[in-house]
């Protein structure tokens, strides 16, 4: 609400109406990359996960994006990366502790070492 309106003399609608426009937000521009351009940035990438100032704003011209662009790119391409690279480790950490049970064994013989677990912690 406006700091400087009496909101006590307006009526219910009039109310509503004001929360509707105070609440509305501008909606951003999602920007859709082109294969070329993700392509460009991708090998950047590879290259180096921090460019400098020129070397982003080189690589907009180049892609025909704003500097700001690329630099949000590369800033969420780095969070997936070490997104990834923290999914990798979780997965052989895991691999580690849990191996897999051999696939030689047929099922009802894995059961039988099952039970005969069981049997020996009694």
């Amino acid at each position: 609400m406006l700091p400087y309106m009496n909101v006590g003399t307006l009526s219910r609608s009039e109310l509503q109406l004001l929360n509707q426009l105070h609440c509305r937000r501008k909606q951003r521009h999602r920007t859709i990359f082109t294969d070329e351009q993700l392509e460009a940035l991708e090998n950047l990438f590879q290259e180096t996960k921090y460019p400098d100032v020129g070397t982003r704003e080189q690589l907009a011209r180049k892609v025909h994006l704003r500097e700001e662009k690329v630099e949000v790119w590369f800033k969420n391409r780095r969070a997936k990366w070490r997104r990834q690279k923290r999914s990798s480790s979780e997965e052989s950490e895991n691999a580690e502790k849990w191996p897999k049970p051999s696939s030689k064994a047929s099922p009802e013989k894995r059961e039988e070492e099952g039970k005969s677990d069981l049997d020996s912690d009694s």
